[in-house]
């Protein structure tokens, strides 16, 4: 038969309750949430945050002010007399802004951007088939499936009832660097990216088809 518990104090744990029967002084308790986040794996990306404030403060206060201010210099003479409320916007104003982050928020690293252009691919492939390659249109090469200098993101052709699916792999990323596709239709922000194909590429480059939605 089980002793009742008691406080294992002799043992020089008076928190540790337990049975007299264990000889194990001891807690099984899960481990700590904050412990489980600090132990998880880290790396570092390169992100683009974007947030959108909207302010909505009004205060109502009593101030002295010189006889005879009217309204249409009241804005003025608050300007030039911050002493009157300006403690207070100190203390309260952060207070009232209400901030959200936009959608637009993501990873601008090379691992962001292939991942914006696979899910680009799947959800409006028709606005990105203008530079959907699977030929590197800097050196002119077709990747070969252990290929280390060109990055690139497969697609998957339609198919008729019966017959097997072909999948593509398509340029992303060239071997200089280049991000193939337009990165401001995968929103993300390029206002110095340059299109390829307006001009005469460096090497012929066979367009892909884009896969059908």
């Amino acid at each position: 038969m089980r002793q009742p518990i008691h406080n294992c104090a002799d043992d020089g744990r008076p928190d540790v309750w337990q049975h007299t029967a264990s000889d194990i002084v001891g807690c099984d308790l899960p481990t700590p949430p904050d412990d489980i986040e600090a132990a998880l794996e880290r790396e570092t990306r390169t992100i683009v945050l974007r947030l959108e404030e909207l302010i909505t403060y009004e205060i109502e206060l009593k101030a002295e002010v010189h006889t005879g201010v009217p309204r249409t210099a009241l804005l003025d003479y608050l300007a030039d007399n911050e002493d009157l409320w300006g403690d207070h916007v100190a203390n309260n104003f952060f207070s009232a802004t209400d901030r959200d982050i936009l959608p637009e928020t993501c990873f601008t690293d090379d691992a962001g951007y292939l991942e914006a252009l696979d899910e680009g691919i799947d959800e409006h492939p028709e606005k990105l088939q203008r530079w959907l390659t699977a030929v590197c249109p800097v050196c002119g090469l077709t990747p070969s499936s252990d290929d280390t200098t060109h990055q690139t993101v497969a697609t998957a052709e339609s198919a008729a009832e019966g017959t097997e699916q072909k999948v593509t792999g398509v340029i992303a990323i060239t071997c200089t660097g280049y991000r193939v596709v337009d990165p401001n239709l995968l929103g993300i922000m390029a206002p110095y990216w340059k299109d390829w194909t307006a001009d005469a590429p460096v090497a012929n480059a066979t367009i892909v088809e884009a896969p059908s939605s």
